[in-house]
């Protein structure tokens, strides 16, 4: 009589919850989000062929917008700047957020979670708080760090700019690039097959070995993700 009943219940789960049903929840919880990330970009592209100059009117179509744009011989300086900007920025926050993911989840070390934890902090912060708090520190004019430089008897006038592109490149580093990519990480790591590290450990590798030659490669899949 009790199996029947666990039989029964464990019939009732399955026809409740079935494997596919959450297949379904996910994919439209995918496109919900999709939504929200595609339609302001949509939205920009469509408005940006309305030549109207005021929202009240109705809406005219034409290229004048991208003409004028182009006419700025500033435009393309941005533009390499901004690449510029994107480039060196994941090239210094990749492997760092790499390197500090694994010692997380594969080298025992104390208080793990607590660091783990303070990258999440650093990624919950909002970027324009972070980006304020070190325009008052390194400002060329009135940065806290520039002036207490400037005091110095050796010491003409404040070295950072956090106005420059190094400047926007330590923005990006220190606040939620690493964070960011720390947070996805650190999980994945964690979630490795340990057997294989073993293995290599077992046929003599070292610990910097077995990271180049069996973790960082089992990894790629969500490095390239990230």
């Amino acid at each position: 009589m009790l199996q029947e009943r666990v039989r029964l219940s464990r019939g009732w789960r399955q026809r409740r919850w079935r494997p596919e049903t959450g297949a379904y929840v996910m994919a439209v919880i995918l496109l919900v989000l999709g939504f929200y990330f595609v339609y302001p970009v949509i939205l920009i592209a469509v408005n940006s062929f309305n030549i109207t100059p005021s929202i009240i009117k109705p809406a005219t179509w034409g290229l004048d917008n991208w003409r004028i744009a182009f006419q700025d011989p500033e435009l393309f300086e941005a533009i390499f700047n901004s690449i510029y900007i994107f480039v060196v920025s994941t090239a210094i926050t990749f492997p760092l957020a790499v390197l500090i993911s694994w010692a997380l989840a594969r080298v025992k070390m104390p208080f793990t979670y607590g660091l783990e934890f303070m990258f999440w902090v650093a990624f919950l912060v909002p970027g324009i708080s972070s980006t304020l708090g070190w325009i008052m520190l390194l400002d060329p004019e009135l940065g806290f760090i520039n002036k207490a430089l400037e005091a110095l008897p050796f010491v003409d006038d404040g070295p950072f700019n956090i106005f420059s592109i190094g400047g926007i490149v330590w923005i990006h580093v220190i606040g939620r690039g690493v964070a960011s990519s720390v947070m996805l990480l650190t999980p994945a790591f964690r979630n490795m097959d340990v057997t294989l590290e073993e293995a290599s450990r077992i046929a003599g590798s070292s610990t910097m070995s077995t990271m180049m030659r069996v973790t960082l490669p089992v990894m790629m899949p969500p490095m390239v993700i990230v």
